[in-house]
């Protein structure tokens, strides 16, 4: 199990809903919303700041004092701990990590809503075409 990715927190509402034995009262609009907010969260949002944090762990000179012949001798070890809280900590407790199980977690919740939002499409023509029609709508729209 060490090369595949363990089941998420929601694995088991994933599949009660991919059966039918979960349902959630949505318009197909909404569906099309939730999608595509999660859609973007993961692509722009997380992502954005996962660029931030590589340019944060690029630093070399932070500019507090934290070059070589420096007398603040606590200086290079506090840019070091912030290069370190951004891209990658032994105990992972980093900005990196954080944000990826952020985008997991999102991911997650976007299976579970397309679970139940299948459902109603294989059952539900009618609410098939308006998920469709505004899945379209919103993939015009800016980002």
């Amino acid at each position: 199990m060490a090369d595949q990715e363990k089941p998420g927190q929601l694995a088991g509402l994933i599949a009660e809903a991919a059966e039918g034995r979960l349902n959630l009262r949505m318009s197909p609009e909404e569906f099309a919303r939730i999608d595509r907010e999660c859609a973007h969260f993961v692509d722009h949002v997380i992502a954005d700041v996962q660029s931030e944090m590589k340019y944060v762990a690029g630093i070399n000179l932070w500019g507090f004092g934290d070059h070589p012949d420096s007398l603040l001798t606590s200086a290079p070890a506090m840019a070091e701990r912030f290069r370190k809280k951004a891209m990658g900590q032994e105990d992972g407790n980093s900005f990196a990590t954080v944000l990826t199980e952020n985008a997991h977690a999102v991911e997650e919740i976007r299976q579970l809503f397309a679970a139940m939002r299948d459902r109603y499409i294989e059952q539900d023509r009618h609410f098939a075409d308006r998920f469709h029609t505004e899945a379209a709508r919103i993939d015009k729209l800016p980002k």
